[in-house]
């Protein structure tokens, strides 16, 4: 029996809409949740966190400290090993698929850190604003695998609004919340404008995200003259290769730890 009283869950969150609307809905669910921010550093193609610690304490001020706690967590390291430093082997071996396999590196950095994390703070559940709208990283074969990889190490990972409706939706529950002046989130966080944007308003800005959207979804099979089927079968292929360097990663991190870091129960 878990030793504490409320029931906890971390959850991946950008700030954006997804990862927003899934915190709100949260609540109905758990006590505490865990905001987990990403942050890779700007050596690694990412910057603007403090977009993300804005969106997170008006969370705070809105249900309280008790409900929401804010961690930003760097994974520059683990992102280091997982996608650069093979980066020439892989090179060789998935050619120009290894453009669009950046994301789901950045994913499995994620996971990894998520799990010490978890595992430090004895939290057992892990959930994010996944959704069937969003490309790549996030096929259904893809957030598998990372559940997989989660529960080797006692951790459920579960992705609550995948089925859950599309954008409008999930920007109706903000709104609704009182976190948002407009329905449409992304142009109230701009103040009213329907400029252009490249990157997010509320969120990290990662220099890879314009053009491996781009490419994830439209150009990838022209490169390569693929399918679909084959394209996620080179996703899992990579992920079940990378998840290899992520349990190393995190058994020598344990191995640090001057006290065994157990399951959550």
């Amino acid at each position: 029996m878990n030793s504490k009283a409320k029931k906890e869950v971390s959850l991946f969150f950008s700030g954006g809409t997804d990862s927003t609307a899934t915190s709100i809905l949260a609540l109905n669910s758990y006590d505490q949740v865990h905001l987990l921010t990403f942050d890779r550093g700007i050596k690694y193609g990412m910057g603007q966190v403090d977009k993300t610690r804005k969106r997170a304490m008006e969370l705070i001020q809105k249900y309280g400290g008790d409900k929401f706690v804010h961690q930003v967590i760097y994974t520059g390291d683990i992102f280091q090993k997982l996608f650069l430093d093979d980066f020439t082997e892989d090179l060789k071996f998935y050619k120009t698929h290894l453009m669009a396999l950046v994301c789901p590196a950045c994913r499995i950095a994620m996971h990894t850190k998520a799990i010490l994390y978890n595992l430090e703070n004895q939290v057992p559940d892990i959930i994010d604003g996944s959704n069937r709208e969003q490309a790549f990283e996030q096929m259904p074969e893809l957030l598998q695998e990372y559940a997989m990889f989660d529960k080797e190490f006692g951790i459920n990972y579960t992705n609550p609004i995948f089925c859950s409706g599309d954008k409008n939706k999930r920007q109706e529950i903000i709104f609704e919340a009182g976190l948002s002046k407009n329905r449409d989130f992304k142009y109230a966080m701009l103040g009213g404008t329907s400029d252009g944007i490249i990157f997010h308003p509320s969120q990290p800005a990662c220099v890879f995200s314009p053009f491996m959207g781009a490419y994830g979804r439209y150009l990838y099979h022209l490169f390569e003259n693929t399918t679909e089927e084959k394209e996620r079968r080179i996703a899992v292929e990579y992920c079940r290769k990378k998840k290899e360097v992520a349990r190393e990663f995190i058994k020598n991190q344990i191995s640090k730890e001057k006290r065994p870091l157990s399951p959550p129960l």
